[in-house]
């Protein structure tokens, strides 16, 4: 418990030592009762020399939105609330906030609540006309607590709520956030964005957020992105955005984060696109390891995603001036529990890797990626893995089941189209689904005994030699050109392009 009158004969005294003493707001007048405004008093404190703080036990301080620029600053909320008396702005600037601590050095900020004192307004979905009015009252609302400019600081132990974004960083450098909860934001949970660089954000949580819950973002700031951003171990429940964002990001990673209930896109990478416009100027060295998501339709009684049957996001995103480049899922888990036929996107990607990952109710449609590794996945796929103009692509040891294949091209778990050199090896595609290839594929390499290919495919090779029940091998239209057949007395045929040749043994 803090000592007031010991406080404030410390701070009378000609022998102030600020390494071993500290002040608090009431020794500048505040009073902490939650109906005071005690913005001069917070002033005061913060222009005073003195940066060792620490609040009064379990209260809550009313201010207005307050700048900070203080090095050396040690402020312990000590189990108080510091909330705004007005949590509302015009909205001409973006991305305000209200306690702000800006241009300095060596901060530490630990153990308390950040209340913007902010509207909360749950998310809804698309199409619906109460999306305008949550995207006006998202604008119009400041950000908890907002550090710019600031370098080595450390965020423990803080809850951060009725905010637009929770916790938000621009351009700060060395920095640790951790077990800190962002909750009852209409935006981001923590966002770190600018040429932010060096910061690890550790078991933090999320919940009732209405964007992203961790972002490493490019977000208007097309010059400077940040790099070298790590969440670990982080929690997201019952939020509207992606687990894990990195637009606009470079050497990111993220390792055993979870979400549960989500609502939209499990991860997104690559770069950012508004409207046709790339904001994100680096978009190379992205990786999530061992994190799961679960989607479900059912988030506190609101119908999830929008009101289509089918429910498209990116996960990874770019276009033909902005490849995004080294991006990894590695053992990771989406499980889609709604009724949506859940499709990612995937465009514009120089080397994806996505390997030791189990999808269950997802579909992936990628196009215009180079380099692409699938390997070693678990598919239980609602819709179809489709890729389109995917060059030098192996996808090797995967097992795919359809539940619900694409009509569209009929019922086939894995297309590949318009592409070339692409090796498809050691998968197990179950349920009669088959891999299929158009006039404009060269150069496969697969063991898939069920392929179907169109007549005149160039470059094909087929490993193994496939050995069909009761002499069923149908006809040669069935398989490529170069497919191997073992009949049951031992003949061994071959598929010309036009017909099936029988091949002389020893």
């Amino acid at each position: 418990m803090v000592d007031v009158q010991a406080d404030i004969k410390m701070l009378n005294s000609t022998k102030v030592n600020q390494s071993d003493h500290y002040v608090t707001p009431e020794m500048f007048g505040a009073v902490g009762n939650g109906v005071t405004d005690d913005t001069e008093a917070f002033k005061k404190m913060f222009a005073s020399e003195y940066g060792n703080i620490v609040l009064g036990f379990g209260k809550t301080y009313i201010i207005q939105k307050i700048e900070v620029s203080k090095n050396n600053l040690k402020l312990d909320l000590n189990s108080s609330t510091i909330k705004n008396s007005n949590g509302l702005y015009d909205g001409v600037t973006k991305n305000e906030g209200f306690f702000n601590v800006s241009n300095c050095n060596n901060v530490i900020i630990k153990n308390g609540t950040f209340d913007n004192n902010g509207q909360y307004m749950k998310r809804p979905r698309y199409g619906t006309e109460g999306y305008d009015e949550y995207t006006d009252l998202r604008a119009k609302t400041y950000i908890s607590l907002k550090l710019n400019t600031v370098e080595n600081f450390h965020i423990s132990n803080c809850k951060f709520t009725h905010s637009s974004a929770g916790m938000f960083a621009t351009r700060c450098t060395n920095g640790e956030i951790n077990d800190c909860l962002s909750t009852e934001t209409l935006a981001d949970g923590y966002f770190i964005t600018g040429k932010s660089t060096r910061i690890t954000v550790s078991g933090c949580k999320t919940y009732l957020v209405g964007d992203d819950s961790f972002s490493s973002d490019g977000y208007n700031d097309e010059e400077n992105s940040p790099s070298q951003i790590l969440f670990t171990n982080c929690i997201a429940r019952d939020s509207f955005g992606s687990l894990i964002c990195f637009y606009g990001s470079s050497n990111v990673r993220a390792t055993n984060c979870h979400g549960y209930n989500l609502r939209y896109l499990p991860f997104k990478l690559g770069v950012l696109r508004v409207s046709g416009t790339i904001l994100g100027s680096a978009c190379h060295n992205q990786s999530i390891e061992n994190c799961s998501v679960t989607i479900n339709e059912d988030i506190s009684g609101d119908s999830a995603l929008d009101i289509q049957s089918t429910s498209s996001g990116r996960l990874v995103d770019g276009n033909i001036d902005s490849f995004a480049s080294n991006l990894t899922l590695k053992n990771c888990t989406i499980i889609n529990n709604t009724n949506f036929k859940f499709i990612m996107v995937a465009d514009y990607c120089n080397n994806l890797q996505i390997t030791g990952c189990d999808f269950r109710g997802v579909g992936l449609f990628m196009s215009y990626l180079n380099k692409v590794n699938i390997s070693n996945n678990i598919f239980t796929l609602i819709s179809t893995l489709f890729l389109d103009r995917c060059n030098h692509s192996s996808i090797c040891n995967n097992y795919i089941y359809t539940s619900k294949a694409d009509t569209t091209h009929g019922e086939y778990s894995l297309w590949v189209l318009d592409s070339s050199n692409v090796t498809v090896v050691g998968n197990n595609l179950t349920d009669g689904a088959s891999f299929y290839s158009n006039l404009s594929v060269s150069n496969i390499v697969t063991d898939e005994v069920n392929a179907r290919f169109s007549a005149n495919v160039s470059g094909i090779s087929i490993l193994g030699v496939y050995v069909p029940p009761d002499n069923n091998f149908m006809t040669f239209d069935r398989y490529a050109k170069g497919q191997l057949v073992m009949k049951n007395d031992g003949t061994l045929i071959v598929n010309t392009g036009s017909a099936f040749k029988t091949i002389t043994t020893t």
